[in-house]
Formats: structure tokens, sequence, C-alpha cells
């Protein structure tokens, strides 16, 4: 099959699993639904390889997406209550990386892997930095998406109960799978966030891999928080940027590396179950101690899954504000420290 052939095949086949995926309530479905067709398209022995300069260009949008979930209302929020927050990121990453190591110590999962993987938050960064670290992104993204998928449905149900039977969060089926679509940011948020992308992609090509998304990442924050101008990135982009983190996944996996995959799979979600319980009793003990409505606890210790925690949040009786705030300096804190935290871990779990 010619080559223009072979993505435009690539292309129909992610975006109708795209579709499927978020018609179904998945979470992430514009990342997951490419990565399974670049798994389909790799185990079926067709040859396709993303150019570097779009994996570029999707890593510093993704460090965009995260600075604009950065406001001054999120700091100020965080420095009203910063022990508390500290000691939840803190509590939440030891539990969450404590599992990771214990899965790495039984030998069930290779020790940069199980740590990548085991990351609290910011799944599809973590992906990034850890294909940029030399581990394996297929683990860590397998790790990852589990985890977000038995966040989501747990975050979900709970809430569905708490609110009794209520329907949080509901929308119409094809405004969800399309939301945002039509939405045009106004043109100065554009052109920050095209030149910020621009800088991450120039660090990128000259081989400063992890600034490829951190320095967007920091520059977007300092322009959004200072109000200068707010990073913007339209859905059509943020799409492309999804799409193009899930081929570079997919397209890696071999019949060999899916087996694997699915050997471990019980151990993942047995692993996950175990951190979504534990936070949820860190949530139960805010509460107790700190008189935080239950619900708002448990969403704001949501180890994961923040894009659908959010939605949640906004359409539910809740203290939005403090979920939020907890969710976006996890997620922040994780991006930022994550890979120095990882690296050692990883070089003392390997001794």
């Amino acid at each position: 099959m010619p080559l223009p052939a072979r993505w435009a095949l690539l292309i129909l086949l992610s975006a109708l699993s795209a579709v499927l995926l978020t018609l179904a309530r998945l979470p992430a479905g514009w990342l997951l639904g490419p990565m399974v067709a670049g798994i389909v398209f790799a185990v079926a022995g067709v040859r396709l390889r993303v150019p570097p300069l779009a994996t570029g260009f999707s890593q510093a949008l993704m460090g965009c997406l995260i600075a604009q979930t950065i406001t001054a209302g999120i700091l100020k929020e965080l420095l009203g209550q910063w022990p508390l927050f500290l000691g939840v990121l803190v509590a939440v990453m030891l539990l969450s990386w404590g599992l990771g190591w214990l899965l790495s110590l039984l030998k069930v999962i290779p020790p940069r892997e199980a740590l990548w993987g085991s990351s609290p938050g910011a799944a599809a960064a973590m992906v990034i930095m850890a294909q940029v670290h030399q581990a394996d992104a297929r683990l860590v993204a397998l790790m990852q998406y589990a985890r977000v998928l038995l966040v989501v449905m747990a975050a979900s149900v709970v809430t569905t109960a708490w609110l009794g039977g209520a329907d949080a969060g509901d929308s119409g089926l094809w405004s969800t799978v399309f939301a945002g679509w039509g939405d045009v940011p106004a043109l100065s948020s554009l052109a920050a966030t095209l030149a910020v992308s621009a800088i991450g992609v120039i660090a990128d090509r000259l081989g400063f891999s992890s600034a490829g998304m951190l320095l967007p990442l920091f520059l977007g924050v300092v322009l959004n928080v200072t109000g200068f101008v707010t990073p913007v990135v339209p859905e059509s982009l943020a799409v492309f940027s999804y799409l193009v983190i899930g081929w570079g996944v997919g397209l890696s996996f071999d019949r060999e590396a899916l087996t694997s995959s699915i050997k471990v799979l019980p151990w993942i979600v047995l692993s996950n179950l175990v951190l979504i319980a534990l936070c949820g009793a860190l949530g139960w003990a805010i509460t107790r101690l700190y008189g935080v409505d239950p619900l708002s606890a448990y969403l704001a210790t949501s180890p994961g899954g923040a894009n659908t925690v959010a939605a949640i949040a906004m359409t539910s009786p809740v203290d939005t504000p403090f979920i939020m705030a907890m969710q976006v300096c996890r997620m922040g804190s994780l991006v930022v420290f994550g890979p120095i935290i990882a690296r050692a871990l990883a070089r003392r779990s390997g001794r």
C-alpha cells in the first residue's frame, strides 16, 4: 500500500476508534483511539513513523494545555491552604509511587516503567516524559490509561451515588465527542500559544528533549498568571496533539510487546484499585480534619483523570476551586518534579 494510503487509512481508523471510545464515555478518547489504531497497524506489520517535527509540536502543545489550567485563582487557592495542599500532594505521590515500586520489587514490571506508569496524573505528559527518558512508553501508557479509566469510573459512580442518582456531568453524545471544536480563541491567545510552542519545538530539535514540553509549560504559566496574555490551545490543535501522542505509542507495539502487556494487566488493575481505595481513605481523613465536604474531598484526592473530574465538579454541588487547585497542583508538580523523583526511585529499585 502506498505511504499516503497507509496514512489515510490510519487517520480514518483513528477517528472512528476515537469517536466510539468517546461515545462509550471512556476518557481521553482522542488519544486512546489513535493508540488502538496504531497498535492494530503495528501488529499487522504495517510500517509507519510519526515525523519528529510533529512529535515535538505535540509535546509543546501538551505543555501549553497544562499551562492554560494554571491561573492566578488556582495559585491564590493554593497559597491560602498550602499546608493541606502540600500534605495531600506528597501523600498521593507516596501512595502511587509506593505501589509502583512494589510492582517492580515483585518483578512484575521493570523499575523505570513501573514508576513512570504509576505517576498519579498528567497521563499524556508522563507517556511523553517516559519516551524522553528511554522507558518503554507502551507499558507506561497501558499503566497510565488503565488507571485513568478506573479512576474516572470510580469518580462517576461515587458522585452519582452521593447525589442520589443524579447523572452528574451528563451531556449529549455528539456534543461530547465534538465539544469545543467550533470555539475560536482570541488572536492574541492563539499567537501566544504558537509562539510558545515554537520555542518548545526548537528546544526539542536542538536536543533538549525534556525542554520540548517543560519550556512551553513554564512560559505559558508565566504569561497566564501575570495576565499579560492567556495561551489557549484550540480543540483542533489539542486533538492533533492527542493523535500524535497516541500514534507514537501505538505504532511502536508488536506482537511480543502486546502479549507481555496483557500478561501484566491484572496486576495493573489490582494496584490501581488499591490506590483508589487508599486515596478515598485520604479524602475521608481530609473531611474529618478540615471539614471539607466528603464529595469534594474525594474528587480532590482522585489520583488522575483531571479533565473528567473537572467536568463532574463543574456540574455538581461541590467546592470546585478546591478540587481543581488540588488536581492542577499535583499535575504541575508531577510534570516538573516527576522525572527527577522517578529516575531516583528507578535507580534505587534497580539496585
